[in-house]
This record gives structure tokens, C-alpha cells and sequence, in this order.
């Protein structure tokens, strides 16, 4: 899938998390995080999963998806469930009523792909495959994580005060004074090998 990177503003927005497993906690945790109204649909989930919505107040539908859930027009959907009956016909279900879906993993299913997020204070970085090499990305991702340490999160919690601080016709001064002898390098080794593996 070739990819149209964007940031979705999902504060307040129902969105709807197919599943009960670890994957469907990540998905349905970073949907919290960023605000949005989040509900489970999935006969069973893990404990973890339970404790989580159990005290952050998340909705949980024990059964499995209906019409009814793509009828109410939620924001985006999330399923990771690995059954491609069910994946087929929530993709179907979800383009007849205009909402965003990802069945996980299964490319012909999904009208959007996950992107992997580093955090670092204000700042979120993404790497996207379109889906195709969520492994590869998921450590590209790791590896920022680590080099965003927390003085970049300081860091960048400082600029984004400078800026809002900062009266609109000095802000580009102040933001490039602040950013002077800011250096990034990033360097990527690859398996030796890895042509004929």
C-alpha cells in the first residue's frame, strides 16, 4: 500500500477496537492517549486488557461485531482479529459506511496502515511501511525511541513553550535562534548477508 502519511486528530471521536488480545490493548491504549472515545468489541480479552479498560473506563462490547457497530459510523476502526471471513466483512462494512478501517496484517482489509510512534515530549516521530514490514519499521521506531532521550523530550517541551511564549512576528527569530547547533544523524546497519539470506 502505497502511503499518504497524515496526523489523525481522533480527540473525541468514537473509534472502535475489533479484538480482545495484546495488540488490540496497544491499539486501543494509543487511541485513549490521544483522546478519543474508545470502544471494545470482542467476545473474550486477556486480563491485562480487562484491568486496563476496567480502570481507565473503556467500553467493552463482549461479542462479537455487528452491522450495527459500522451503522452507528464510528471514526476509525481497528481490528486484529487474524480471520479473513471476518476482516472481509468488516472492510466491506466499514467502506459502505465511510469509516476508516485496519484489520491488522492483512493488507486487502484495511484502507489505512498503523504507523510505528516514537515519543518524545511534544514531538511524535513515525516510520510507515504501508503496512508490508511492520517488523522493520517497529525496530526503526525502537531505535529513535532510544536516541529521543528525555533531555530531547525537555528539549522539545522547551521550544514548543518558547513558541507558544513568543508574540507571531518573532517566532520564526526566536525558534531558529533556539534551534541553532540542533544536529541529528542517523546511521542504519543492515544484516551482512542479507541479499542471499
Amino acid at each position: 500500500m502505497a502511503s499518504f502519511l497524515i496526523s489523525l486528530d481522533v480527540k473525541g471521536r468514537a473509534c472502535l477496537v475489533v479484538g480482545g488480545d495484546a495488540e488490540a490493548a496497544r491499539r486501543a491504549q494509543r487511541l485513549l492517549a490521544c483522546g478519543a472515545r474508545v470502544t471494545v468489541v470482542w467476545p473474550e480479552a486477556d486480563e491485562a486488557l480487562i484491568a486496563w479498560m476496567t480502570a481507565e473506563g473503556v467500553s467493552w462490547e463482549r461479542r462479537r461485531p455487528s452491522a450495527a457497530d459500522l451503522a452507528a459510523r464510528p471514526f476509525l476502526l481497528v481490528s486484529t482479529p487474524r480471520d479473513a471471513a471476518l476482516s472481509a466483512w468488516l472492510f466491506a462494512e466499514a467502506e459502505r459506511h465511510g469509516v476508516l478501517v485496519c484489520c491488522c496484517d492483512q493488507l486487502p482489509f484495511a484502507n489505512y496502515a498503523h504507523v510505528a510512534v516514537a515519543d518524545a515530549g511534544t514531538v511524535t516521530v513515525g516510520v510507515a511501511s504501508g503496512g508490508t514490514a511492520p517488523g522493520l519499521v517497529a525496530r526503526l521506531r525502537d531505535a529513535l525511541a532510544r536516541g529521543l532521550d528525555g533531555e530531547f523530550a525537555e528539549y522539545a517541551r522547551h521550544l514548543a513553550a518558547l513558541r507558544a511564549a513568543t508574540p507571531a512576528p518573532l517566532r520564526r527569530a526566536a525558534l531558529d535562534a533556539a534551534l541553532d547547533g540542533l544536529r541529528a544523524e542517523l546511521v542504519v546497519r543492515l544484516p551482512e548477508g542479507w541479499r542471499t539470506r
